[in-house]
């Protein structure tokens, strides 16, 4: 991922923007070879061709960030405590996120 400018902080976490998304050489012939095997290996297929969908559209009109990604602090990275704390408030943020519609 290449990160841009930081968007905001909170009590564990740093958000910034995502400029960029740079899949590795592999991810090109894995998208061919699950696309060759379609019927066997369909989530693989669907896996390649949503990597290379995101990584494609990373900007919107090529200028604006379209993602953004939330990561512990290094605060967060140098203490256990604090470290834990901010796995959990992570976990439950998903959580809640995952049942929204």
């Amino acid at each position: 991922l290449q990160l841009s400018r930081v968007l905001g902080r909170g009590g564990f976490c740093v958000v910034n923007e995502v400029k960029g998304i740079k899949l590795d050489s592999g991810s090109a012939a894995a998208k061919d070879e699950a696309a060759r095997n379609k019927d066997k290996e369909l989530s693989q297929y669907e896996e390649a061709f949503t990597r290379d969908f995101v990584a494609t559209r990373s900007l919107r009109e090529g200028k604006v960030a379209r993602y953004a990604i939330k990561q512990l602090s290094d605060a967060c990275h140098n203490d256990s405590h604090l470290f834990l704390k901010g796995t959990i408030d992570l976990a439950l943020e998903a959580k809640f996120f995952a049942v929204l519609e």
